[in-house]
């Protein structure tokens, strides 16, 4: 199964940013699949294209939330991850540093990154956002690895009804002398994938019991 680069919360976190109409129209269709919507666009001085995609599920906030945290689960849903470790974790501030480790396909050399992040929510709209870089100096360089650079965004939007809009976005730079164009194409392609996965998990009865401290759940009679 092809590696993606970014989906590393790929790891995990981060809330896209609010954009203006311009930025928005740069923007390209790059696949939709299964309620699943993905778009690219190129970023200044690098020959990666940046992502997002999206889809609607049917889903508590403190479920999503708490698949993120479910490290062990990452494999199974985040497309190509290997395994997912947990550096650092502050619950009260909402902070988290993650190693986290990406198959690729032979002969390619499988890739890692270490992510700082943080999740907040807003008091107002209840939208969950997820924020995730790069950092160095945290986890020496293993050798077996090549390591990447990372911007990864997730945004869980409550719609009401019981929904929520997952948004994931991000951009790598994946290191090494790998073509952009193979890059490119993963980031059309395992954005698909991984949210398809995270569909499948999320609607498991027994993720949906779970409560996460710190959360606000919308009322019955939520509007967005």
């Amino acid at each position: 199964m092809p590696a993606t680069f970014f989906t590393l919360l790929l790891a995990f976190f981060i809330g896209l940013m609010p954009m203006s109409s311009h930025a928005e129209a740069n923007w390209q269709a790059a696949g939709n699949k299964n309620g699943i919507k993905v778009w690219k666009r190129p970023v200044a001085g690098s020959p990666f294209v940046e992502f997002k995609a999206e889809t609607t599920v049917s889903s508590t906030l403190s479920a999503l939330l708490n698949l993120f945290y479910d490290l062990d689960a990452a494999p199974q849903w985040l497309d190509g991850t290997r395994r997912v470790v947990a550096v650092r974790r502050d619950d009260v501030k909402h902070e988290y540093i993650l190693l986290i480790e990406t198959d690729m396909p032979w002969p390619l050399q499988d890739r890692d990154a270490v992510l700082s992040g943080r999740w907040q929510q807003d008091p107002q709209s209840l939208t969950i956002s997820l924020r995730s870089q790069s950092v160095e100096g945290i986890v020496p360089v293993n050798p077996k690895y090549i390591r990447n650079n990372i911007r990864n965004d997730w945004t869980f939007i409550p719609q009401g009804n019981g929904k929520v809009k997952v948004v994931m976005g991000g951009h790598v730079d994946p290191g090494g002398n790998l073509p952009d164009w193979a890059v490119n194409m993963l980031i059309q392609e395992s954005p698909l994938r991984t949210l398809a996965n995270l569909k499948r998990m999320i609607a498991d009865p027994k993720r949906q019991a779970e409560k996460f401290t710190g959360v606000i759940e919308p009322a019955a009679d939520f509007a967005p």
